[in-house]
């Protein structure tokens, strides 16, 4: 289900409804751009650079744990590095998937 964005989001019931299972969370307040089952995800465009899709896991992970990522200029093997880094770090990944030209997904391990 795609979920539509809220910019007052404490009074607003159905933001209360749509995001329930996030309140007592880091993402409470935030609006992810979609859910799939019981998880939200946040999709991020692609940019071109590695440097972007960097930006990308680290603006991706201010709305959710669980990301999708555009597939641009870069290798999966860059992606997963990138991935398995942001873990290291001790940042909370759940689920990262890349979105292919081709309209399928492809999920990265780590």
């Amino acid at each position: 289900m795609i979920l539509p964005r809220f910019y007052s989001f404490l009074r607003n019931e159905l933001y209360q409804q749509l995001y329930a299972y996030l309140q007592g969370t880091l993402y409470w307040g935030k609006c992810p751009d979609f859910k799939a089952g019981d998880k939200f995800y946040e999709h991020e465009g692609h940019r071109g650079t590695e440097k972007s899709l960097s930006n990308m896991i680290k603006r991706g992970l201010k709305q959710s744990n669980c990301i999708v990522i555009d597939e641009g200029g870069y290798t999966i093997e860059q992606l997963e590095k990138l991935v398995k880094f942001s873990v290291k770090e001790r940042k909370q990944i759940k689920e990262v998937w890349i979105l292919k030209l081709s309209g399928e997904l492809a999920k990265i391990e780590f």
